[in-house]
C-alpha cells in the first residue's frame, strides 16, 4: 500500500507500523470538543440549528430530545461515494489517512435505538455515542489488500 499527499505525489508514508485506537464511550466529537475544536462543515452547522429549533419547539411539551451519533454505517462506509474505492485500488483520504474513523453496524445501532425507546423518559441520556470499531483508511486499505482486493493507493488532501 503506497499513501501519498495529493499536493506531492513523489512523496510516500510509509504505512507499516499502525495502532489500533481503542474504542471510547466519548467518541471522536467528545475529544474534539474538550479540545476546544469543532468539525466545521455546512451539514453540522445546520444540524446544531435544528437541534436549538427541535429544543424551542418542545419546550413546553413532555418530549426529551436524544441525540444518537454512531460514525460511517459499516454496511454502506467503504465505498466510492466516500473515496474509498477498493475495486479501482485508489483510497482518498481528508485529511490523514491514519485518523481513525468511527464505523458501526446498522444492527448495533438498531439495537441502541429499541433499547433506548424501552427506557424511562428520565433515564434517557441527552447524549448517546455508539461505536463498532474504529479504524483508520491506511488500516481499511490494509485489510482490503489482505482479503485479497489487491493493491490499494491512498491520496491524503490537505
Amino acid at each position: 500500500m503506497v499513501v501519498r499527499p495529493a499536493n506531492d505525489a513523489k512523496k510516500t508514508i510509509d504505512t507499516t507500523s499502525s495502532s489500533r485506537v481503542p474504542n471510547s464511550i466519548n467518541g471522536i466529537h467528545n475529544t474534539a470538543t474538550r479540545r476546544g475544536q469543532d468539525f466545521v462543515h455546512l451539514e453540522w452547522k445546520e444540524k446544531k440549528k435544528h437541534l436549538v429549533n427541535a429544543q424551542r419547539v418542545v419546550a413546553h411539551m413532555n418530549i426529551k430530545i436524544c441525540r444518537v451519533f454512531c460514525g460511517l454505517f459499516l454496511e454502506d462506509g467503504i465505498g466510492p461515494w466516500f473515496g474509498l474505492d477498493s475495486q479501482n485500488g485508489k483510497y482518498t483520504s481528508a485529511g490523514s489517512s491514519r485518523t481513525p474513523v468511527s464505523f458501526t453496524s446498522l444492527g448495533d445501532i438498531g439495537r441502541t435505538v429499541a433499547s433506548l425507546a424501552t427506557m424511562l423518559t428520565e433515564e434517557i441520556p441527552v447524549v448517546v455515542h455508539v461505536g463498532g470499531d474504529s479504524r483508520s483508511i491506511a488500516e481499511i486499505a490494509g485489510i482490503l489488500e489482505s482479503a485479497g482486493a489487491g493493491r490499494i493507493d491512498i491520496d491524503c488532501l490537505p
